[in-house]
């Protein structure tokens, strides 16, 4: 078997992030983030595989929680409220402007 093939099709494990785990933590954020991601798609928005892309790039700047990472409801809450009020401002943004729906 050829070397270079196999190191090539080799996956690179994501790079764990460390503590702590609060709202300044762009791990936490990223999680949290795809949470609200998924919600948003459960509930039929139409943007979500824009919102998907940009925690995708997120997730890959901050790296992963480790496994069994507790999050604190009060940090959950914080950011889950941050993240959905970021995505509803970029979407107001580039919503039409004026007309007849």
């Amino acid at each position: 078997m050829n070397r270079c093939s196999r190191a090539r099709t080799q996956r690179h494990l994501p790079r764990l992030a460390s503590g702590p785990y609060n709202a300044g933590n762009g791990a936490v954020v990223a999680h949290v983030a795809r949470a609200y991601v998924a919600e948003q798609q459960r509930l039929g928005n139409p943007h979500t595989q824009a919102m998907s892309e940009a925690v995708a790039g997120l997730e890959a700047a901050s790296g992963v929680l480790p496994e069994g990472t507790v999050i604190a409801q009060a940090v959950w809450d914080d950011v889950y409220a941050r993240v959905g009020g970021l995505f509803a401002a970029v979407e107001r943004q580039w919503a039409p402007k004026g007309g007849d729906a």
